[in-house]
């Protein structure tokens, strides 16, 4: 089940080596995170919650997933337990052989360790697009190529693990597994990108909840997009599609021209990223 903790988010198979350099461009594979199937998908979830339990046997898992969603859409612990609780009411006595209360106990059980541990939800794979006023956006917000580097792959990793209201965790090392960057560097220029507005920073410095948690959670982020609907790009056919955090010079090179990318970006950074 490809769910993650904000607490441990592992990345399977992969090795990863941070370059000696800042400024070097990170050819890491995509993280383990990423391998989504379309029964865990935010989409499966809500179609669960609407339509309820479709085969027998299915009752634990529709319900985390009904869970999950309801988590993603914002609500507290105890207004996803209630709201549980009233979509259990609903479901037909057919597909559950287990009594009603025992249902009601482990409904309890499951909200109190979804919500401490943190699991989300990830939207499905088809749902990974970068537009091109998303690119444009990233381009003339940050000045410097670090921050283009960050903001690209925070971009990618909000569109599937976003809850709906924007905000979304982002460990430390991942984004050095996605950018190549050190981890001093990400936190200067994080706090540089939050000064700038283009991040805000939800909550940092979180408390870990539940027993044997000692490890904080990461930070909590929302990006400030200033993005329009372009005339040029609204079909389908010609939006950047990806699964990786890492591949901007793809997404530059789809947009953009090369006689374009060397007016937008300076020299130095047209060099590293584009290539």
């Amino acid at each position: 089940m490809d769910l993650i903790e904000a607490e441990e988010v592992e990345i399977k198979n992969a090795k990863i080596e941070i370059p000696k350099a800042e400024n070097a461009i990170s050819s890491h594979k995509p993280l383990a995170n990423y391998e989504q199937t379309e029964d865990y998908s935010i989409d499966r979830a809500k179609d669960l919650y609407i339509n309820g339990i479709k085969a027998q046997g299915s009752r634990n898992n529709s319900m985390f997933l009904v869970g999950l969603y309801l988590k993603y859409q914002g609500l507290t612990e105890e207004e996803c337990k209630n709201e549980l609780y009233e979509w259990m009411d609903r479901q037909n006595p057919d597909m559950y052989s287990t009594p009603l209360q025992q249902c009601y106990k482990e409904i309890e059980a499951t909200v109190k360790n979804m919500y401490e541990k943190n699991y989300n939800l990830a939207a499905s794979k088809k749902d990974l697009t970068v537009t091109y006023d998303e690119m444009r956006w990233i381009i003339e917000k940050c000045p410097e190529k670090n921050q283009k580097l960050i903001i690209y792959a925070m971009l990618v990793h909000s569109k599937r693990y976003a809850n709906a209201q924007g905000v979304f965790y982002f460990p430390y090392k991942d984004i050095e597994a996605a950018t190549g960057l050190y981890d001093q560097a990400i936190r200067h220029q994080i706090n540089k990108l939050t000064d700038l507005g283009i991040i805000e920073i939800i909550e940092r410095n979180r408390k870990p909840k539940g027993k044997g948690l000692e490890k904080k959670p990461p930070n909590l982020y929302r990006l400030n997009i200033e993005s329009d609907i372009s005339n040029e790009y609204t079909d389908s056919n010609k939006v950047f599609k990806t699964q990786e955090m890492n591949n901007m010079s793809r997404c530059l090179k789809f947009y953009f021209s090369e006689k374009e990318l060397k007016k937008l970006l300076p020299r130095r950074q047209y060099e590293i990223l584009v290539g």
